[in-house]
């Protein structure tokens, strides 16, 4: 009510007149109003024994076409939208890039921009649809954060613009030790770990 309950005189959308005006956008939005509404939400979602499959795939560019039996990432270059297990087989890729896990790396990254994509223009024609995608998250992902941990981290990403967002791979080499293949991290990679220090943010 702190938040939502105003005194004065307001003009209606209809053209009348009220002395006070009610508007719940300004605690739903706000994060502790936020994390209050979607606490409410999951307790609903569990109550009614709801199960959200998903969120309805991501939509990807994919670099180049890729064949590769180990991760099952059998795609066709070019935009497009993928159903879960296919976003998770082009995560996992590394056969097909000549720079593997370095590739597959700045791919995570892709991914990760196209989701936070994805949820900002969703939630912006309907933003209970940020609780699908936290339920669909907590089904999906292996953490030991809590649910509470994971409603901040979901609500953060509401308010990050993805064209804020630069996809950096660390400057690395890969190599192996003994049968397992490795990365090894260059020393260069310490100025791009002091660039982002000070405001988290690359190149600024």
């Amino acid at each position: 009510a702190a938040k939502s309950f105003r005194l004065g005189e307001f003009k209606l959308s209809s053209g009348g007149v009220s002395d006070y005006y009610i508007d719940c956008r300004t605690t739903t939005l706000d994060a502790k109003g936020s994390k209050l509404v979607g606490q409410v939400f999951l307790e609903e979602i569990r109550a009614r024994g709801w199960k959200p499959q998903a969120i309805g795939g991501l939509t990807v560019r994919i670099p180049m076409n890729l064949s590769d039996q180990y991760s099952g990432a059998f795609l066709k270059a070019g935009v497009r939208h993928l159903k879960g297990s296919s976003v998770l087989a082009f995560a996992r890729d590394r056969h097909d890039f000549p720079s593997g896990d370095l590739a597959r790396s700045a791919n995570q990254g892709t991914i990760l921009i196209a989701a936070l994509t994805q949820l900002h223009q969703v939630i912006a024609k309907d933003p209970s649809a940020l609780l699908v995608w936290i339920a669909a998250a907590w089904k999906n992902i292996h953490t030991d954060l809590s649910i509470d941990v994971v409603l901040d981290l979901a609500l953060a990403a509401t308010q990050i613009p993805p064209a804020n967002v630069n996809n950096v791979v660390v400057p690395a080499t890969t190599g192996t030790v003994g049968a397992a293949s490795v990365v090894f991290i260059s020393s260069s990679a310490q100025a791009i770990y002091a660039d982002m220090r000070t405001d988290g943010t690359v190149g600024h």
